[in-house]
């Protein structure tokens, strides 16, 4: 199937946004409310495969997963 390229972006956009909320779900049913500091680092979960972001979020206490970051946050 013959897809068009505006299509595609949008479905990568989609699925981005998806991912994103989820993210921010799991990060709010753990800690509470964002932050301007957890919100700062979703991106980087964002970007780790599914079964790790979901690892990190649920095994590290807050400042343990903001130090994972830390070095990126800086740049």
């Amino acid at each position: 199937m013959n897809l068009s390229p505006v299509y595609e972006q949008w479905k990568a956009e989609t699925l981005e946004a998806g991912e994103r909320r989820a993210t921010e779900g799991l990060l709010v049913a753990r800690f509470g409310p964002l932050d301007e500091v957890l919100t700062q680092i979703v991106p980087n979960l964002v970007a780790l495969p599914p079964v790790d972001r979901a690892r990190l979020i649920l095994n590290l206490s807050r400042t343990e997963l903001i130090e994972q970051f830390e070095h990126k946050l800086s740049h």
